[in-house]
């Protein structure tokens, strides 16, 4: 395959609370250093980073930074597939046998069990998510949170040194994850 990367554009669809910053009017907006990887027109991702310019936008430019090195010769897809945030070990294929240009599977998603405080926003990689072109020459990416979200909110005068929250049932609420 050519290696040659086109340059993407990226929003968060509606007034979600995802990502590592929100304004005061709550609208999402990139941070530096914000990277993802996409699947450009085929499983051969490549990871791309918010431009200078971008930071601290709503809408965001991503530019090429590398390609993965472990992924073999891949498949060809009629979209582009990108996740937020990148991780080098996140893999995609077909989503559906029976219809496999229209349903892709992202996996190795890790859910960390730990999460870092971060003043006046969310930690890094906190809220994952997930943006599919409408064809691989569209370059405009659409991206919608993959989960839900708790935010703690906490006042007062005292020191917290850690928060554990567990589901109702001991459902998994982090590790390996994968999204169609």
């Amino acid at each position: 395959r050519e290696s040659v990367h086109s340059d993407f554009t990226g929003v968060v669809e509606g007034l979600l609370d995802t990502k590592t910053t929100i304004d005061r009017n709550r609208n999402v907006r990139w941070s530096e250093g914000d990277q993802v990887v996409i699947f450009e027109g085929s499983t051969l991702g490549g990871k791309f980073q918010v431009t200078k310019e971008s930071v601290g936008e709503t809408s965001a430019d991503f530019e090429f930074i590398s390609e993965r090195e472990d992924y073999g010769s891949g498949f060809d897809m009629d979209h582009n597939v990108a996740f937020y945030p990148y991780d080098s070990k996140i893999k995609c294929a077909n989503g559906d046998d029976n219809n496999p240009t229209e349903s892709y599977l992202l996996t190795h998603i890790s859910l960390p069990s730990v999460q870092k405080y971060v003043e006046g926003s969310f930690g890094q990689a906190t809220f994952p998510m997930v943006a599919v072109t409408s064809s691989k020459e569209d370059k405009s990416l659409s991206f919608k949170n993959v989960l839900g979200g708790l935010r703690l909110q906490l006042k007062g005068d005292f020191i917290v040194s850690s928060i554990t929250v567990r589901g109702n049932e001991d459902e998994l609420l982090a590790g390996t994850a994968s999204v169609k």
